[in-house]
């Protein structure tokens, strides 16, 4: 008697209950994949972002500097173009005229001059 309480589509329905469970199961693993997938894409793209953020702030500090650079060595050659006039000018105002080279030289001891004077008329070097 027992066997004929059971309804005769008893395997059919519990097949269609066994089905919509594994289809539920694979839609939740593909909604949990995609989940996963787009997480894992925006891990990504932040990475990419904060990357071209860094590479951004990188170029601006480097032509921040490339300018200070330029800036130093313009300061750096005006002060040796200022430094190289001055010199000349003192070189100009130290150059000795031969009248002032014959006063001082008169001015010298006058055997040091005797010496000088007959060396050149003899033609050869004073002794020092």
């Amino acid at each position: 008697m027992a066997a004929m309480m059971m309804r005769p589509d008893r395997a059919i329905l519990k097949r269609q209950e066994q089905e919509f469970h594994y289809e539920t199961r694979v839609a939740n693993q593909l909604d949990q994949f995609k989940v996963e997938q787009k997480g894992h894409w925006e891990n990504r793209m932040m990475s990419v972002i904060r990357g071209n953020r860094v590479k951004g702030k990188v170029a601006a500090l480097q032509a921040q500097q490339q300018e200070q650079l330029q800036e130093r060595r313009l300061r750096l050659a005006n002060k040796l173009s200022d430094e190289m006039k001055a010199w000349q000018r003192e070189m100009v105002e130290r150059e000795e005229t031969p009248a002032q080279r014959m006063e001082r030289m008169s001015a010298a001891d006058p055997e040091i001059m005797f010496e000088i004077s007959l060396s050149f008329v003899l033609g050869h070097r004073p002794p020092l």
